[in-house]
């Protein structure tokens, strides 16, 4: 029998060979495990002819069950006696001590196992702990986003009246009194307005990006191939000058939300279009490499690239590493791309080396 208090109760948790109705508690006072368990852990116990003992009349095992004979030794943790490894006879029987010696081993290794699950218990309870901490600062979070989210969407859409004002205005100083404004006060005006349309593509790219985070993701069956090689098309014919050669890998299909990752790609594509605005012999390339248990798609360009100093700053909405003068933009592109990918349950990384292109990765579980 494994015998061990709990609760203010005498508890067997493990027997071998008992009768049926042999009880699995009882109060502690009296029994012979009792006082094993408050005596000495190293222990032990060989009790023989229990009938004539006071045992007799303070177990009620002993003479329940008609027992003769009690081999025991003390289990203990953390230096506490906690229950007993015994076993009883129905006969007189004198243990050699090679028995002993096996009682203690297997006393010791419940010794053993009983810290073990202590620390399983330990760790299950930390982690439980741990995993309502991460759920209770994870739903802070969100409530914090959405009230982040729904504050820039209400700011910039209220922007919006008075920056339309400040154009309106503008243009009628344009059309009324150009020409009464010398050189340097129509070069003012022209500030003014370009400020505004600038301010413009700021706060609509603010929209934009709320608007996305408010949406409500619809999975299905994608056609990637397709989908870059329809918006490659679309930029050839805004810019039918530009001589790009366009790489795309065929037949890569992927479930998720059909809209926005249309317009990641967008994104990812248009990116590597204007960055390689300025080289003769431009290349888009678009594909799929197939990296331990996850597929890693791709979109490669050979243009200007970048330091990977910066590579974490790109995903940062309103970051920018060129001037707009030279490339045009809001600095919201990549950071649009991160977010949609990141609400498929995906990653977004890039690499590069500044003057020999760029290459983003995306996976998309």
């Amino acid at each position: 029998l494994y015998n061990r208090l709990e609760n203010g109760w005498l508890k067997s948790v493990g027997q071998w060979n008992t009768p049926p109705d042999f009880p699995l508690k009882d109060k502690p006072e009296g029994h012979i495990c009792n006082d094993v368990i408050n005596g000495s852990s190293e222990t032990i116990w060989v009790l023989r002819d229990l009938p004539s003992t006071s045992y007799a009349e303070t177990d009620p095992n002993v003479m329940r069950y008609n027992l003769k004979t009690y081999v025991g030794k003390a289990v203990s943790f953390g230096g506490v006696n906690i229950g007993t490894l015994c076993v009883v006879y129905q006969q007189d029987y004198i243990p050699s001590e090679d028995e002993k010696q096996l009682l203690g081993i297997v006393a010791g290794a419940i010794s053993i196992e009983e810290k073990r699950k202590h620390a399983e218990d330990d760790i299950r309870l930390l982690n439980a702990e741990l995993e309502k901490r991460v759920a209770d600062r994870t739903a802070e979070l969100e409530i914090a986003n959405r009230e982040l989210e729904a504050f820039n969407y209400s700011v910039s859409h209220d922007l919006h009246t008075p920056l339309m004002i400040l154009e309106g205005f503008s243009r009628e100083l344009v059309t009324r009194y150009a020409d009464r404004l010398d050189e340097k006060g129509c070069y003012y005006l022209e500030r003014i307005q370009s400020a505004g349309k600038r301010m413009e593509g700021l706060i609509d790219a603010i929209l934009r990006l709320s608007t996305l985070s408010r949406s409500t993701m619809l999975r299905e069956k994608v056609d990637l191939s397709t989908m870059v090689f329809l918006l490659a098309a679309d930029f050839k014919q805004r810019e039918p000058e530009r001589m790009v050669e366009i790489i795309i890998e065929p037949d890569l299909f992927v479930d998720g939300d059909k809209r926005l990752i249309k317009i990641a790609l967008e994104n990812l594509i248009s990116n590597a279009w204007k960055y390689t605005s300025k080289n003769e012999s431009a290349v888009i390339e678009f594909g799929c490499l197939d990296q331990k248990d996850e597929r890693v798609y791709f979109v490669r360009d050979n243009g200007v690239g970048f330091s990977m100093q910066h590579a974490d700053s790109l995903f940062i909405p309103f970051e920018r590493l060129h001037c707009e003068e030279e490339f045009p933009g809001h600095g919201i592109g990549l950071a649009t791309v991160k977010r949609i990918i990141k609400g498929h349950g995906g990653r977004l990384w890039g690499e590069s080396t500044v003057g020999k292109g760029a290459t983003f990765y995306f996976t998309l579980p």
